[in-house]
């Protein structure tokens, strides 16, 4: 039986890492998994479903483990926010779950940083649970002189609303401004718009928003006649480099997600920080 994993890539980067037990190789293995997955580190496979990276840590002894944890721990702290999650995944997994190890230096100051972006981005699904097991798995590095030894991992654990902290929720709603600050060609965005809904109807902004330097545009198309499909929900965004993109979600009578402004806010997080 062949399972999803057996088609992932850099499986000749696992036998070099095994060899040799060098930093990058892993590095090189994680942005070719990263990519590969989507910036999920959940690999649904028929009725299993198992970690992106599991062939690769199944193959890596403790001491190698030991060796990359505060590599990878700075590494995790320091990538991009689309990818975090992913990174945050690798980090907790290559901790030996079966063997106490050294603390390294300057470890329990990693987590931290690392805790204060999971913070940040747990309106993520399942961020969270990967920061528990973290919290859980970094217990077996030991130090004398570890500040973290008097916290327990349930102490080290997160609010379910603390990401409220980095972001006003619902987003502000900056709609009396229009398209002042859009660069994309209006005409072409109509165009964009007329593809995405059939047959025509009312199309109307609903949402101006902007999420750190990226702004997001959102209409509020008609659904589909006789049928449970109630909106369609199209965007535009636009990063701080003048890249433009429009896409769209769908809301449905059967399923709780309507049109509002949380709804609105909590999906264009969710854009914004996924890759």
């Amino acid at each position: 039986m062949e399972f999803i994993i057996d088609k992932a890539p850099g499986k000749e980067l696992i036998l070099k890492l095994k060899e040799t037990g060098e930093f990058a190789y892993l590095v090189e293995l994680f942005w070719l998994r990263a990519d590969w997955c989507g910036g999920y580190p959940l690999i649904h496979d028929r009725l299993i479903t198992y970690g992106v990276f599991d062939d690769v840590l199944n193959e890596m002894t403790n001491v190698q483990r030991f060796k990359l944890i505060p590599l990878m721990a700075e590494f995790t702290k320091n990538i991009p926010d689309k990818y975090f999650h992913v990174a945050l995944f690798m980090l907790k997994n290559l901790i030996p779950g079966d063997e106490i190890g050294e603390r390294p230096d300057g470890f329990s100051d990693q987590l931290l940083a690392i805790r204060f972006r999971v913070e940040k981005l747990s309106f993520l699904p399942n961020l969270t649970c990967a920061w528990d097991t973290l919290a859980l798995n970094q217990r077996t590095l030991k130090s004398d002189n570890d500040f973290l030894r008097q916290y327990s991992p349930s102490k080290l654990g997160l609010f379910p609303t603390g990401w409220h902290r980095f972001f006003q929720y619902p987003l502000l709603n900056y709609q009396s401004h229009l398209y002042k600050d859009c660069s994309a060609d209006m005409k072409w965005v109509k165009k964009q718009l007329r593809e995405l809904y059939q047959p025509p109807g009312l199309v109307k902004l609903v949402y101006v928003a902007r999420i750190e330097t990226t702004k997001y545009w959102v209409w509020c198309l008609p659904g589909r006649i006789d049928t449970a499909h109630i909106h369609r929900i199209a965007y535009l965004k636009q990063s701080v480099d003048g890249e433009i993109k429009i896409d769209y979600w769908d809301l449905y009578e059967q399923f709780h997600v309507r049109y509002s402004a949380e709804e609105i806010s909590t999906k264009l997080l969710e854009i914004e920080f996924r890759p």
